[in-house]
């Protein structure tokens, strides 16, 4: 393997690792397992690569190192990036998976791949759980939560997929995004500085203009106008235009105009429960007195004490 050189790469892992740091990604979650050998050496080799890598977040269960970057994304803003183990860590993030599609958090989810080859290859599978650990298509327990998911094949792509990966997480509607690591591939030799980012993020779709003027009149011509706000305070301009639309004057009118037709509408419902009880009260006092409960037993007590 090469010798570091002015803040080069020397491995695949490396090269994964700086591409997500120059990207923007400042940590990473992980739940670690067999998989992330090349991530250790990388970590490992860091005082002398020189190389600007994430912050490791170590994290004890892959549900809490996808629900940290889920919380840091609300924190900053900035895409996350979680590295667990293979299928089983992967089956075990599905449920934060699903929580950030839900919440249109962009995360960039990867996982370890049971390493393919047998032998001959550095990386390649040395235990008994390499085959316990197969599935045939690990990346389909996520597939319907994550807007992309690949395999890196080579590290000639890492910057390519990894941009690609960014840009669709980022893209709106922003959602979670998924990558498979086999072993070998991360443990393969590189070389080279981390290349330019050469895509872009698209700009946000618009509405036209003509249907938010016409939303606008709706809004102002409305009696009681209701806000559904959903996921909204994900862009943090919203809260503040939603206040100061809640306090618009017409729509304070409104409000205080609705309240008072409840309070109207509770006391009539009120009123007719009321007069309902006293009409049965007084059928019941021009009926015949049926015993209660209580003068019943006390009548047939009596009998037994004087036979």
């Amino acid at each position: 393997m090469a010798l570091h050189e002015d803040g080069t790469v020397t491995t695949v892992a490396e090269a994964y690792l700086s591409v997500l740091s120059d990207r923007g990604v400042r940590r990473l979650f992980v739940n670690a397992g067999t998989d992330f050998a090349p991530f250790v050496e990388a970590y490992a080799r860091q005082k002398q690569s020189g190389l600007d890598l994430p912050e490791l977040v170590v994290c004890a269960h892959e549900n809490l190192a996808i629900s940290m970057a889920h919380g840091a994304y609300l924190g900053d803003g900035r895409v996350q990036a979680v590295m667990v183990h293979t299928s089983v860590g992967t089956a075990n993030a599905v449920c934060g998976a699903f929580n950030a599609a839900t919440d249109g958090v962009p995360i960039l989810l990867a996982a370890g791949r049971t390493p393919l080859f047998e032998d001959s290859v550095l990386g390649s599978r040395d235990g008994g759980i390499h085959w316990a650990q197969e599935m045939y298509d690990q990346a389909s327990m996520v597939r319907e939560f994550v807007k992309w998911d690949y395999e890196l094949r080579d590290g000639v792509q890492v910057a390519a997929v990894l941009d690609r990966a960014l840009d669709i997480a980022m893209t709106t509607p922003r959602a979670p995004v998924y990558l498979t690591l086999p072993r070998e591939v991360l443990a393969r030799d590189a070389s080279g500085a981390v290349p330019a980012r050469t895509s872009a993020v698209p700009s946000d779709a618009a509405p036209d203009p003509a249907a938010v003027g016409r939303l606008a009149d709706l809004l102002a011509d409305a009696r009681f106008p209701v806000f559904v706000t959903a996921a909204s305070g994900a862009e943090p301009g919203t809260a503040a235009a939603l206040g100061r639309n809640a306090m618009a004057p017409r729509l304070r009118s409104s409000t205080r105009g609705k309240m008072r037709e409840k309070q109207a509408l509770i006391q009539s419902t009120t009123g007719l429960a009321e007069r309902k009880l006293s009409r049965r009260r007084c059928t019941s006092k021009r009926s015949s007195p049926i015993p209660s409960s209580a003068s019943s037993r006390k009548a047939r007590t009596s009998a037994w004490r004087n036979p």
